[in-house]
């Protein structure tokens, strides 16, 4: 970049602060009053011009006893970032910058079972709040648009059911174009309202799920799509199959634009940065491979799994990434170099499930053998380890903000651990079939 560029960016970013300042400064203060759904008020309360949302969040847990991330305040009818100066959104002229409250009850989970059912949960208490029944359609995925209280499942036999959260009704069913190759092998636009699904056959659908249409056919792959990434405002996508290749797809015109082909058996798992334009990918050639989305040449093999690689979390800021695989053991990569910066022997039978928080170098997984591990990213060593499934460990959803994971197994059993100590806190009983999804609504920060 220029001296010239570097200095007009600097010079618009000041611009921009400047601007914010000046919003957020003159009058020493503002009154401010909060209604509530229930018809209660509070305040009016005086603030400066520019104190932030934060800090009214603060003075409305001191008053009501909400924490701040179950807090949703609005102006009119825009939901204000907690970053946002009170001076920002003040009407001139009026008495009062007028806020509205709604309290966003978070903690609960969605999860799907191969016993037909949804189910949400209150994860606080435990209790089952709704079941929506799929009719014994098998729920291989789900995806949840908390803020609009909607989610859309889809069952073995690509039947797509959209859901009222709040109410638990079924709004909306669709017949799929064919059965779907696994829970990764779906991906959810709601802006759009579009879904893009991978089946067992080869094919993937681009398809509206509100009107119920079939927008594109996407065909290449000679077998099983097993997982799909998409770039819904670039209009791309990319897909992984069992014939042993990836492919990039261009999802308005509904062709595909690049083949990657390197791996020497099914492809199972990927991490996409769209930013950068690469690609991490985990196959059964025990293999990880990075790729360039522009080219599809292959810049990097990672070797080092001794069996199939299933699930992989890459960190594309920091250029680390985590893979686990069948074998049973966890790698931590350099993406830089391809190096291995730890191999750790982890689950007897192998790794089924993994998630990774980046921001606390912590990463959790679940496995053959019935147990959860917790494991520190920076030291490259187990932290905890979590006994009490019956059967394997098949999905993990985890509130890394409070501390706590939930965990759901092949015979149904879902469990809310405690991630400091590794102590059980509940089980939330219900399903009578294997948990193949979980979709949680946590506590944001």
């Amino acid at each position: 970049m220029s001296a010239k560029r570097r200095r007009l960016d600097k010079e618009a970013v000041e611009e921009n602060r400047q601007d914010v300042t000046n919003n957020c400064a003159g009058a020493p203060s503002l009154s401010v009053i909060v209604g509530m759904l229930t018809g209660t008020t509070l305040g009016p309360w005086a603030f400066s011009r520019d104190t932030t949302m934060s800090t009214v969040k603060e003075r409305i847990q001191e008053a009501v006893g909400w924490p701040p991330w179950e807090q949703r305040l609005i102006a009119g009818s825009n939901p204000i970032e907690a970053e946002r100066c009170l001076g920002e959104i003040e009407t001139l002229g009026a008495p009062h910058v007028q806020l509205s409250l709604i309290r966003q009850k978070l903690g609960l989970v969605l999860s799907g079972s191969s016993d037909g059912t949804v189910r949400l949960w209150d994860v606080d208490d435990g209790e089952c709040l709704k079941e929506l029944d799929s009719f014994g359609d098998h729920i291989l995925y789900l995806d949840v648009d908390w803020a609009g209280q909607r989610a859309l499942s889809c069952g073995l036999e690509g039947v797509l059911r959209l859901w009222d959260v709040d109410s638990g009704k079924l709004v909306k069913a669709r017949r799929g174009c064919g059965r779907v190759g696994s829970h990764e092998s779906v991906a959810v636009d709601w802006s759009a309202g579009h879904v893009l699904l991978g089946t067992l056959e080869g094919t993937l659908y681009l398809g509206d799920f509100l009107q119920g249409k079939k927008l594109q056919s996407l065909r290449g792959h000679r077998s099983c799509v097993d997982s799909v990434a998409a770039n819904w405002t670039a209009k791309r996508a990319v897909s992984a199959s069992r014939d042993r290749t990836l492919r990039q797809w261009d999802l308005e015109r509904g062709r595909c634009i690049r083949v990657f082909r390197g791996h020497a058996g099914t492809v199972q798992c990927m991490a996409v940065d769209w930013a950068s334009r690469r690609m991490l990918s985990g196959g059964f050639d025990a293999t990880l491979r990075l790729w360039s989305l522009k080219t599809a040449d292959e810049s990097h093999v990672f070797r080092s799994h001794e069996d199939h690689v299933r699930c992989l979390v890459a960190d594309w800021t920091n250029l680390r990434a985590v893979s686990a695989c069948r074998g049973g053991s966890i790698v931590f990569w350099d993406l830089e170099d391809a190096s291995v910066l730890a191999k750790l022997a982890a689950h007897i039978g192998g790794v089924l499930s993994l998630v990774v928080d980046w921001a606390t170098q912590r990463a959790l997984s679940g496995g053959y053998d019935q147990t959860l591990r917790v494991w520190d990213l920076e030291q490259h060593s187990e932290q905890c380890r979590f006994a009490g499934h019956r059967s394997r460990i098949l999905r993990l959803a985890a509130d890394w903000r409070a501390g706590r994971v939930l965990s759901g197994s092949a015979n149904g059993q879902l469990i809310v651990w405690d991630l400091a100590s590794g102590r059980e806190m509940r089980r939330l009983e219900g399903h009578m079939g294997a948990v193949l999804c979980l979709e949680g609504q946590w506590n944001a920060a």
